[in-house]
């Protein structure tokens, strides 16, 4: 489960949107969050096996109305509150700031 809730909140800040916002997206200013992208970034493949000099995030996350995550059976009453709360809270984009402690530039 720890790994699904991490999962949500880096897709938080890795995805893009489509969409063309009217006024600037909100900064999102969640220390814990930049703090779990700096734990799991460092292990995606990037990093991990393409050893990256650099990486390259998107300041602007994107929109999740429709998620394609769908719980089942006894993971309902466990993940769907927080899946339900994801999507309410990234309705509209918010803007990331360079807050990521890692070593990675």
């Amino acid at each position: 489960m720890l790994r699904l809730v991490l999962s949500l909140i880096v897709a938080v800040g890795l995805f893009s949107t489509n969409s063309v916002a009217q006024t600037q997206p909100q900064s999102y200013q969640v220390p814990e969050a930049y703090e779990i992208y700096a734990t799991i970034l460092p292990e995606r493949w990037p990093v991990s096996v393409a050893h990256a000099k650099k990486l390259l995030i998107r300041a602007e996350t994107g929109t999740y109305e429709n998620m394609c995550l769908k719980p089942e059976g006894e993971s309902v009453p466990v993940v769907g509150p927080a899946i339900a709360n994801f999507i309410e809270v990234n309705k509209e984009p918010w803007l990331l700031q360079k807050a990521i402690p890692m070593d990675q530039p």
